[in-house]
């Protein structure tokens, strides 16, 4: 078996973990960059949202100006799938329900023609493109994800505050490190009659023009003891995506590039604090339980093996450039759920001046 990394030594050992500034924390506040890290879109419902769950973003512009959001949505491999512009007007916000937009026209979306990138719904796209690039269908015989098998749109989607030059410029600049945009996402499941809301992930640009980063190591309680579930969204970023073999993922999951992509180490702690690593092979070594950028796993029920019913685990996701993790739970005897973000046990340094 792996010798435990230093954070968890420090946790066995009963070390303080050193606390971070606030202003490196993921505090929620006017921030210059949004992150939704994970979405899933029944295509077969668009047309009927009301027997599926309705997922919408809203966007809240705190400046006295108007500001133009960049919004980019991305595959679960994190290759840009579309992305467009919206005016937010002075102390305004902005709907983006996910449902309508896989429903409605491309053409329809504001600023849809991106001059820096044409690949990204270049002009002419229609929303079937769309739909392919998000689901793993190919185009010209590219595939920007993995075909499922199913009609479930996934990834994730990033908005940025850029400097409105003119209203769809042609010559923008990519992030105007103004922190004046908040976000929250809505749930809302008309069929089960139950909803929830969280908010999105916030990262502020400091005072040297750079952005705060995010966690490499987390905590979450979990709890899949009687009829309870618990599931994680795993959210990163890693510098070598270019090396996703578009033409090789339209035959299906399998090894490509960095695909499936691992993680440093994950270990779950019972309630009495006993620890143990688990995502080990027969000879210990550590396997992919993460292998996408951003997804959904389940605790137990035939996803992530655990020791324990109720515990605590800890994903050291180092590997990675920056991540996120959040948790979703429910209850069998009542059907509530709720969603929150794990604890950055080992943030990212950041040092804003």
């Amino acid at each position: 078996m792996k010798k435990p990394v230093a954070w968890l030594s420090a946790l066995a050992l009963g070390t303080a973990i050193p606390s971070v500034a606030a202003v490196c924390a993921l505090d929620v506040a006017p921030a210059s960059t949004l992150l939704l890290p994970f979405f899933e879109v029944d295509l077969s419902k668009v047309a009927n949202p009301k027997k599926a769950e309705v997922t919408t973003v809203t966007l809240t512009n705190h400046s006295d100006a108007e500001t133009l959001a960049h919004v980019t949505f991305w595959t679960d491999v994190a290759l840009p799938v579309m992305a467009y512009d919206i005016l937010i007007p002075p102390f305004g916000s902005q709907d983006i329900p996910l449902h309508e937009v896989f429903a409605g026209e491309v053409a329809d979306l504001p600023g849809i023609v991106n001059p820096e990138d044409p690949a990204i719904a270049p002009p002419g796209a229609t929303i079937e493109d769309v739909i392919a690039r998000q689901t793993g269908q190919p185009i010209n015989g590219n595939c920007l994800t993995f075909p499922r098998g199913d009609r479930i749109a996934r990834g994730y989607i990033t908005i940025d505050a850029i400097v409105n030059d003119q209203v769809f410029p042609n010559a923008r600049r990519r992030n105007s490190h103004s922190n004046v945009l908040t976000g929250i996402v809505s749930y809302n499941n008309r069929r089960r009659k139950n909803g929830s809301l969280e908010y999105l992930v916030h990262l502020e640009a400091t005072g040297s023009g750079t952005i705060e980063g995010l966690g490499s190591v987390w905590a979450l309680d979990y709890d899949i003891s009687n009829g309870a579930r618990t599931e994680i969204i795993v959210w990163r970023d890693i510098a070598d995506t270019q090396s996703f073999d578009s033409s090789a993922a339209c035959d299906g999951p399998a090894p490509n590039g960095w695909f499936p992509h691992g993680q440093t180490q994950v270990t779950v702690a019972d309630e009495a604090g006993s620890m143990q690593e688990i995502l080990l092979n027969g000879v210990g070594e550590s396997v992919a339980g993460f292998p996408y950028l951003a997804g959904r796993y389940e605790i137990g029920r035939g996803g992530i093996s655990v020791p324990f019913k109720k515990g605590t685990l800890y994903l050291d996701l180092s590997d990675a450039e920056q991540s996120w993790v959040g948790v979703r739970r429910s209850f069998n005897s009542t059907k509530r759920q709720g969603r929150a973000q794990a604890v950055p046990i080992v943030p990212i340094e950041c040092s804003p001046n």
